[in-house]
């Protein structure tokens, strides 16, 4: 019975079309970069480090073409009041800046935002919960921020 459930699970999956994501392809002359600021220790330049290494870019300080970080930000705001007027839910919002220059200061792709929502659902007698969640929120929005910055990269083209 076990080998008939894998076989038909497997002959799903392949046939709904679903595929692992492979790591996007940059461009030749962008395959090494250098980050700024540099600090690897903050969660932002962790994640932007660890998606590039995984498409196959070397991060490297002396790289003639750097991809300045700007500090991220996250928003919070009023989503939905109860009945009895408290805030049932906030609107998180994340937004990630960069720009890619060269060393001569040449910009090569102009100061970007990107931006991500999500909505936290606020439980008044779960207040630990609601903050692990806001930061599992934040967590998967910077991912999904990095990962649009890596395809805006990919598509950069230097003609």
């Amino acid at each position: 019975m076990r080998p008939f459930l894998l076989i038909f699970i497997s002959l799903c999956l392949t046939s709904c079309g679903f595929s692992l994501r492979q790591p996007v392809q940059l461009a030749e002359h962008i395959q090494t970069l250098a980050i700024s600021p540099e600090d690897p220790y903050r969660p932002l330049q962790r994640t932007v480090r660890e998606t590039l290494a995984y498409s196959g870019v070397e991060i490297d300080d002396e790289s003639p073409i750097i991809l300045k970080l700007q500090p991220e930000e996250t928003l919070r705001s009023t989503y939905v009041v109860d009945t009895s007027g408290d805030v049932a839910q906030e609107l998180l919002t994340y937004t990630l800046r960069f720009e890619l220059v060269d060393t001569d200061h040449n910009i090569l792709i102009p100061m970007q935002s990107i931006k991500t929502d999500r909505i936290l659902y606020i439980h008044e007698n779960q207040l630990l919960s609601v903050n692990r969640e806001e930061r599992t929120l934040i967590d998967d929005m910077r991912q999904e921020a990095v990962l649009q910055l890596i395809r805006r990269l990919a598509a950069y083209d230097e003609n």
